[in-house]
């Protein structure tokens, strides 16, 4: 009985990984920050997860444009990126996350972008 629990409960830790953290190894592209662990509910930790696979996780770009260039973030106010991370661009690769972010998540992403951002800003595209 001890021996079933046991595996029971190895079972379920190792599908609760798989759905929670182990989605975050399968990157597509570039690398994960891996300085200090990233707190799920931060800007840095929700761009990591949902915008760095397309954005790059250094905001450099990758399927989707670069977010530290000047025509991206500096041109846009943060009810315009707000919209746009929302609602999605129809004809292009970026989804709609209204169903997966909150307003106030989004906004944590849009302010994580724009300091990461204004870091990065002598790079080029």
């Amino acid at each position: 009985m001890r021996f079933r629990m046991t595996r029971q409960f190895l079972v379920m830790g190792a599908a609760a990984w798989l759905l929670l953290g182990g989605a975050a190894l399968a990157q597509p592209s570039g690398t994960a920050p891996d300085s200090a662990p990233l707190l799920p509910g931060s800007g840095e930790g929700l761009f990591t997860r949902n915008c760095g696979g397309c954005h790059g996780y250094d905001l450099a770009g990758g399927s989707g444009p670069s977010l530290f260039a000047d025509t991206l973030l500096s041109k846009r106010t943060d009810d315009m990126l707000l919209y746009t991370i929302r609602n999605g661009r129809p004809g292009t690769r970026m989804p709609p996350w209204k169903a997966l972010l909150s307003d106030a998540q989004i906004g944590l992403i849009i302010a994580y972008a724009r300091s990461e951002g204004e870091r990065l800003r002598g790079r080029q595209n």
